[in-house]
């Protein structure tokens, strides 16, 4: 065992990497408009409503059964405005997992400080790259799932409970299947056992616990997005891209070395990449690669990659002038890749503020100008909801609303991701009859071209919502003609 002098150096830069992330999470919020749905359901569990987005109407709305009651516990401590706490618990969460999980997991327990130092750097642009902070640590459960995988994926003793990772995300279950094979492999056969039974229980019990909740088996998220479009070849070539660590060459290329050089690393190294593969096939060929499921994969492949590292570091020798240079090289990798995508880092954090200002104000605007029975029909729902809490909102595809999901299951073929589509506008409009519709400037001219929008509706009142984005700079809000 390292003694404790041994441990400074894993116990300085795991703090100052701590210290740094939590003040960037605390400095960028960016929350994505799905994590606030998860925000109203933890808050309408406070209030005494239920697990569920809108009162009186239960409907499986977040993808995760876990996440709505983790915040529970940000939302008792900080009271009235919890959500503003969120980039610290989901920061702190990510150097966690990095600092106090990985660093431990993949190093010996002789750490040497100048081994830390040459692994740590080329990892650290990849913690603070735009789509892992940004996405990451977006509001959503991908920092509650990237700390579990990491404690599920690389401690032996934890692999038992990782079937049960399915309650904070479905395709959670894939940690279990890798650690199956993985015993399956290595012919652990009480191992194989042990978790068949955990595979099949937290299967059943997730099932059970989602119809108790909401009368469905599944998330209505995923009945949902099974009905647009998907590119399939596209949702390939990105599982592809990202099977190279997402383009971080330097861990990836230890990784390689690793593999091929040392047999022993194989076996090491095997539950990772097999559940890394697992994930990659699910995405690419079952489900679809949206932004915030790439970060999980780091749990994964930041292992791989630093556990590759300090076993090649510890095979070979370096002299003074070689690990000056190599030093150096690193040091000025990191400044440069920092130096690169932190702006765009900064950019998302302001990004994600001015729309929080502008759904408060729109939602302010709606609850004070429709009546309470009125139906909205919008994309997208989150954030709305959230600052709108009383207005009766019919969102599309149906992330809310299961008769919208059911509706648009039985067309005849996919829909677009927004209502970009005069043909499905259409159907809705004639089948649901809105009261109001909220229109981002890439959906007037879909609705422009039907019929029943032309004749039945009117322009109420336009906000200005995001000015940086063209497709999302102003919203429309139109109304019945007898509601006018």
């Amino acid at each position: 065992m390292a003694t404790f002098k041994q441990r400074i150096p894993l116990f300085l830069v795991s703090s100052l990497l701590l210290t740094g992330i939590l003040a960037l999470g605390a400095q960028m919020p960016f929350y994505f408009d799905d994590a606030f749905i998860s925000f109203r359901i933890t808050e309408n569990i406070r209030e005494g409503i239920g697990p569920q987005l809108f009162q009186g109407k239960a409907v499986y709305s977040s993808t995760s059964l876990l996440y709505p009651f983790w915040n529970l516990i940000p939302a008792e401590l900080h009271g009235k405005n919890w959500i503003d706490y969120i980039p610290y618990w989901n920061g702190c969460l990510m150097a966690l997992a990095f600092c106090l999980i990985l660093m431990k997991s993949a190093g010996p327990n002789q750490q040497k400080a100048e081994h830390l130092l040459w692994v740590l750097l080329p990892m650290l642009p990849w913690l603070l790259s735009p789509r892992n902070l940004v996405y990451g640590n977006s509001g959503l459960e991908t920092s509650l799932y990237l700390l579990s995988l990491a404690l599920c994926l690389q401690h032996e003793g934890m692999r038992i409970l990782s079937p049960w990772l399915i309650f904070i995300r479905p395709e959670g279950w894939l940690a279990g299947c890798a650690a199956f094979i993985g015993c399956l492999i290595q012919k652990d056969k009480k191992g194989m056992a042990k978790l068949a039974v955990n595979l099949m229980a937290s299967l059943l019990l997730w099932a059970l616990a989602g119809y108790w909740l909401y009368g469905s088996i599944l998330p209505q998220s995923i009945s949902a997005k099974a009905n647009h479009y998907i590119d399939r070849l596209n949702e390939i070539e990105k599982g592809l891209s990202y099977a190279f660590f997402a383009g971080q060459f330097i861990p990836f290329s230890a990784f390689l070395f690793a593999s091929y050089k040392f047999r022993d690393f194989r076996a090491e190294i095997l539950v990772p990449a097999i559940w890394a593969i697992l994930y990659l096939l699910f995405f690419s060929l079952l489900a679809a690669w949206w932004p915030w499921y790439v970060p999980p994969l780091y749990a994964a492949f930041w292992y791989l990659g630093m556990r590759a590292g300090f076993r090649i570091l510890g095979e070979y020798r370096l002299s003074k002038i070689q690990s000056w240079l190599l030093t150096l090289s690193l040091v000025v990798f990191c400044g440069w890749q920092l130096y690169r995508d932190l702006p765009a880092v900064k950019k998302s954090s302001e990004a994600c503020k001015i729309r929080m200002k502008s759904s408060r104000a729109l939602a302010g605007w709606l609850t004070d100008s429709i009546p309470k029975e009125k139906t909205i029909l919008l994309e997208p729902l989150g954030m709305i909801s959230w600052y709108g809490p009383e207005l009766k909102l019919l969102d599309y595809p149906g992330l809310s609303s299961v008769e919208m999901s059911e509706f648009l299951k039985h067309e005849h073929r996919r829909i677009p991701h927004r209502l970009t589509d005069p043909a499905i506008n259409s159907v809705i409009l004639k089948h649901f009859r809105p009261d109001v519709i909220l229109q981002w400037p890439e959906e007037y001219a879909a609705f422009a071209k039907t019929g029943e929008f032309r004749k039945s509706y009117q322009l109420r009142k336009t906000l200005s919502y995001f000015p940086e984005e063209k497709q999302m700079d102003s919203v429309r809000i139109f109304m019945r003609h007898e509601l006018n």
